[in-house]
């Protein structure tokens, strides 16, 4: 399709195509052509596709016979791939009696295959195999599929894939020239179903048939990315009890199935006498060496606090585990319950151990770059698989399901930024210490241990544990601050690199189609040891990990720790709403807004039926008790003059950056979920969204529209227009009562054009309202409402008329001609069509905002039956619409039958 849009026109014109046969010996040799032509346009595009094939080509009758001929003399681009395969790490055992596998690595393309040969009883093979084969006539569409395959005595099985792109490959020739390490992920097997195992057999030998048919790759590829095809999928889908219709048909490939060592090149034979061919040959040693020096050995640290929205009851015993996966080392939580205040709370620390390939000249790391505390970025980006972070729900004498997981790289993980030089000794390098997050942890300066480290003769410090929590201040902390001689004193802080993750779910999770995956709160860790350490315990002692000790202890909460946890007032402002669904028969929507943040609730009045409904409502959630991290997570300095004040939120805070960093102390807090619900007696959700306390400033600020949806953040039902506040209990903003609501602006350019206004008519400037000035009072006392690089609404009523949006008394008026295309099954009687802008709780509770045409009767002066009825009327509203297209309402249209049954509603934007 790429190719065909990238075109002149969009367009491939009407020529002939060859036909091949993949399983014959000379695939290359065409059987046949095919006559067509391929358009594609995008629908706002003129020029549309042809419907129909031209009549001059429709009556075209001839035959036209082209002589077979050979392709491959014929083509006009040859290439030969050639694959280096080295070796194989970490595969996925295949023979549970011996735990082993028997691997070979087949390659396939649109025009030949090959394939290496089989490595017996090994899991961790070395192929030193070059893989040639003919390309002919690529097009960036054509995939190249790497599969690794288990040899059996009956048959063979598809162990995984890693599907290629032709695109890439030859637009990025020097990268893909490179050994790389690649991982092999497949979907979850289905002979785990005992009644499945046949149907997945046949299944997988089905994919199998397909891959000897590269024609088949070409243009029925759908699942190969995920190692099985779809197929597959939809075996295992017979035999799960989850993997009903609940998140749609995608399933993410998440079984680690090991990695592979392949470099790949491109030769153009075009132009030349010898024609590309098929060959196998075997490398010779000294190309070949490649990650043999010591493995690195590494050690991870995952701190996993607290979980939201997870789809795990709070009744009869049901709890959540996390469970961290990097390759084949795997690490599990304990089971928590949900909280009162509707968290999972873990606040516990897993650990993993790994040891992966290195190669000493590829990542160059020497013992000087270790003591400046370097060390290699390829070490992070590609020593590893993706991590994998999975919840599971466990239920009393029940297996336990998965609900939700989240896929991250490393450096994601560890949210390490690219500080090394664009160049010289340190180019492809990072650095630890004295960085935005000292995540990754070295040995202290010339040592062989951590400074924290702690021998298995000796205790955690008294301090550490949890009955001391009444001492956990900023200058003593729950937490080691031992300094590595680089800077580095925070390595142990638990809340250094902390983040929110947003878990995502598929057709394998065990939830419903409505509920969300949820988030999980964790931060990590990884210590390095250095190269001579890792040589050293090839013969000598093990390498310890220095977490050990420190994993015994609960991770600290902010409710244990000194000016760590503060009350907080919620206000949601919310205006509007544009095209939201509904679940009621008749199309229309009666809607409220809800807001839950910690377990508590508030919520609008309803709006009766409107898809596009305005509440104009301030909802308030008072004196929440909420975390307020001010100093764990931070990497400053305590010498520095300019912190030292900065143990808690600063109610005082005076410039944009100051007030920044009071706002990310709420990053720790649980979410704001918006819900737009439907329904008394039994609340529907027709839409959610989130919001970051993290970013609600303390002001009230312009509101912005954001998109609804249920569980699948893709997927739009509708949006909402709303602002948010998060107001400490001691700030002067929370004594000011909210306002009505009505259309505004806070920007001083809208302020400065209000004030000129007035100016111009009454000669007098009234309240100034200087833009470049932060401070204003509220009584005696002088607070700052200045954020970012906007002037907030201070509380004067003249303010407040400056940052309104001007509304202007409009009229509307809609000729109604007639209804069109009505569905004969509706069997209308007198249908009359309503007009209006909502305006009040009900659609039709303005007369004036609200007008309908006389009913019509739909039948003809013989008594036949009409379904489209002409009208021919005028209707007119009188109404205030705003300036600003932002809060412009919606034109909403209804037609209904005077016999009580609602036909249908049709929804338009007047802007």
């Amino acid at each position: 399709m790429l190719d065909v849009y990238l075109s002149a026109d969009h367009k491939f014109p009407m020529q002939w195509y060859t036909i091949v046969d993949l399983e014959s010996d000379e695939p290359a040799i065409a059987t046949g052509y095919l006559r067509l032509s391929v358009i594609i346009n995008s629908m706002d595009e003129s020029g549309a596709a042809l419907d129909d094939v031209p009549e001059e080509e429709r009556a075209r009758c001839e035959l036209l016979e082209i002589p077979r001929q050979h392709a491959y003399l014929t083509a006009t681009g040859r290439y030969n791939l050639i694959f280096k395969i080295f070796k194989g790490c970490d595969l996925k055992c295949q023979d549970s009696t011996w735990n082993t596998s028997d691997t070979y690595v087949h390659v396939s393309t649109p025009t030949g295959e090959n394939r290496t040969d089989t490595r017996f009883s090994d899991l961790n093979p070395t192929y030193n195999q070059q893989l040639q084969i003919p390309l002919f006539e690529p097009m960036f569409r054509h995939l190249i599929v790497v599969g690794l395959w288990s040899q059996g005595i009956s048959s063979d099985t598809l162990v995984a894939t890693i599907p290629m792109s032709w695109k890439d490959i030859f637009c990025d020739q020097e990268h893909y020239k490179e050994a790389h390490w690649y991982d092999l992920f497949a979907l979850p097997s289905p002979s785990t179903f005992d009644s499945g195992l046949e149907v997945a057999e046949s299944a997988i030998n089905y994919v199998r048939g397909g891959i000897s048919k590269i024609g088949w790759i070409d243009s029925q590829y759908m699942d190969l990315k995920a190692g099985v095809n779809q197929s597959v999928n939809a075996a295992y889908g017979l035999f799960s009890s989850t993997a009903a219709d609940t998140a749609g048909s995608f399933e993410e490939a998440s079984v680690y199935c090991g990695r592979l060592l392949f470099s790949v090149e491109v030769e153009n034979r075009e132009g030349q006498g010898k024609l590309p061919s098929l060959a196998q040959t075997d490398m010779k040693p000294k190309d070949c060496k490649l990650f043999e020096d010591t493995k690195q050995t590494m050690f991870f640290r995952f701190q996993v606090f607290c979980g939201q929205g997870l789809k795990v009851s709070s009744l009869g015993g049901c709890q959540a585990e996390v469970e961290v996966k990097i390759g084949n080392k795997t690490c599990t939580s304990k089971r928590v319950g949900k909280s009162k205040d509707g968290l999972f709370n873990w606040y516990q620390a897993l650990e993993v151990e790994h040891a992966v390939p290195f190669d000493d000249e590829k990542w160059q790391w020497t013992e000087g770059d270790y003591n400046d505390g370097y060390f290699p970025a390829a070490l992070i980006d590609h020593s590893l698989p993706p991590v994998w972070i999975r919840v599971y729900r466990k239920e009393p004498m029940m297996p336990r399901q998965l609900v939700a997981f989240k896929k991250c790289n490393l450096r994601e993980l560890l949210q390490l930024e690219d500080n090394g030089g664009s160049g010289g000794a340190h180019g492809s390098q990072l650095k630890t210490g004295n960085n935005v997050n000292a995540t990754v942890i070295l040995n202290v300066l010339k040592g062989s241990h951590p400074p924290f480290f702690i021998p298995a003769a000796d205790s955690v410090n008294e301090h550490f544990l949890q009955k001391n929590h009444a001492s956990w201040t900023k200058d003593n902390p729950p937490w080691p601050r031992d300094n590595d001689m680089r800077g580095n004193t925070v390595a142990m802080d638990p809340y250094l690199g902390l983040t929110c993750l947003e878990l995502e779910k598929d057709r394998s999770c065990a939830d419903e189609p409505h509920d969300t995956a949820g988030f999980l709160w964790l931060s990590a860790k990884l210590y390095l040891p250095s190269r001579n350490q890792c040589n050293a315990a090839k013969k000598g002692p093990p390498i310890l990990s220095p977490f050990t000790k420190y994993n015994e202890l609960p991770i600290p909460r902010p409710d244990q720790m000194v000016l760590c946890q503060a009350k907080f007032t919620l206000r949601l402002h919310v205006f509007q709403a544009k095209d939201i669904p509904t679940v009621n028969p008749i199309g229309l929507a009666s809607a409220y807004v809800e807001v839950v943040f910690y377990n508590h609730r508030a919520k609008t009045h309803v709006v009766v039926w409107s898809n596009s409904p305005t509440w104009d409502k301030t909802l308030t959630i008072p004196k929440v008790s909420i975390p307020c991290l001010a100093w764990p997570g931070s990497t400053r300095d305590d010498d520095d003059d300019d912190d030292k004040d900065w143990e808690t939120y600063e109610l005082w805070a005076n410039g944009p950056e100051e007030w920044q960093r009071n706002y990310e102390m709420l990053r720790f807090a649980q979410r704001i979920e918006v819900r737009v619900m439907e329904g008394k007696t039994r609340a529907r959700l027709l839409g959610r969204c989130f919001v970051k306390p993290e970013d609600c400033l303390h002001t009230q600020v312009d509101p912005t529209w954001r998109e609804l949806y249920l569980s699948n953040p893709e997927q739009d039902e509708g949006k909402i227009l709303f602002s948010a506040q998060i107001i400490h209990e001691l700030d002067p903003v929370a004594k000011l009562p909210p306002t009505d609501l009505v259309p505004q602006r806070l920007d001083g350019d809208h302020a400065a054009a209000y004030m000129a206004s007035k100016k111009k008519k009454t000669g007098d400037e009234g309240f100034n309202w200087d833009t470049s000035s932060a401070e204003f009072r509220v009584g005696d006392e002088k607070y700052f409402a200045q954020a970012f690089d906007r002037s907030k609404m201070p509380p004067e009523q003249e303010a407040r008329n400056a940052a309104a949006v001007f509304m202007r008394e409009c009229k509307i008026q809609v000729q109604v001609l007639g209804l069109r295309n009505m569905c004969p099954s509706l069997g209308l009687v007198n249908p009359s069509l309503h007009i209006f802008v909502q305006t009040t709780e009900r659609w039709d509770g303005d007369s004036m905002c609200c007008r309908s045409t006389k009913p019509k009767n739909c039948r003809d002066e013989k008594g036949n039956k009409l379904n489209d009825p002409t009208f021919m009327e005028q209707l007119e509203l009188l109404l205030l619409l705003p300036d600003d297209e932002e809060y412009a309402p919606d034109l909403e249209f209804i037609v209904f039958d005077d016999v009580g049954g609602w036909a249908q509603a049709w929804r338009g934007r007047w802007a």
